[in-house]
């Protein structure tokens, strides 16, 4: 499910899909593009991954404002890269999502801006 939250931000919800399942398809996002702007240059996105398993949230709204935080710091980090799950950094550049701890298929969030 894709729900835009303002201008240009958007959350993703991820039914049955790990936090690795969630950074692989920022990741295949992010290495493909997203296009140029009106002045040529492409398309910058920032994206905070949260799942639900692991990050003992209260409520969705907990888990959003997590995911906002993280997304946050990905663009304080240069953009086009994704802040994961113990606040991991990953550049689009970078090869494959790595796990670093394991949670189950759950729902996982995408917090995306440019």
């Amino acid at each position: 499910m894709v729900v835009r939250l303002g201008g240009e931000e958007f959350l993703l919800i991820l039914s049955h899909t790990d936090s690795a399942g969630a950074e692989a398809l920022a990741l295949r996002l992010g290495r493909a593009g997203f296009g140029v702007r009106p002045d040529g240059e492409p398309v910058t996105i920032s994206i905070g991954v949260v799942g639900r398993q692991h990050e003992f949230a209260r409520d969705l709204p907990q888990l959003i404002e997590i995911a906002e935080r993280r997304m946050y710091a990905a663009k304080r980090r240069g953009k086009n890269r994704l802040v994961s799950c113990g606040d991991r950094v990953l550049p689009w550049e970078r090869g494959g999502a790595e796990r670093n701890r394991p949670d189950g298929p759950g729902d996982t969030m995408l917090k995306t801006g440019s």
